[in-house]
């Protein structure tokens, strides 16, 4: 949810981005290679300015709140030090997850016609 700002201008310029790139290059292949490229400069841009962002963000909402000096002076490295914490812990999770998810797709495709699932049990 933090990082949802910074896929707005990738998908805003994407295509015509693309089509540029594209036909400037020399080899075609359908420009992926443009577009990782293109998102990992965005997410380099980026990721720093949202940082900072949400930690001034944090540090007017503790002021606000009237939470203790300390809580509020050490807002700021607080959200810096968690924010990169937490989306290295969903990077990681979602790593796992897709390797689970391919294992049991193929785990379910293995099976003989009469050992897979089917949704009668559940509709029960």
């Amino acid at each position: 949810m933090c990082r949802c700002p910074s896929l707005l201008p990738d998908q805003s310029h994407l295509t015509a981005f693309l089509s540029e790139a594209l036909a400037a290059s020399s080899v075609k292949i359908s420009g992926r290679d443009v577009l990782a490229s293109w998102k990992v400069l965005i997410a380099l841009a980026v990721t720093p300015i949202l940082y900072a962002f949400y930690a001034v963000l944090a540090t007017v909402i503790a002021a606000r709140a009237q939470a203790p000096l300390k809580w509020t002076l050490s807002m700021p490295a607080l959200v810096l030090i968690a924010l990169p914490v937490m989306n290295l812990a969903a990077l990681k999770f979602g790593e796992a997850g897709m390797d689970v998810l391919k294992f049991v797709s193929l785990s379910r495709a293995n099976l003989p016609p009469l050992i897979t699932f089917s949704g009668r049990f559940l509709r029960s």
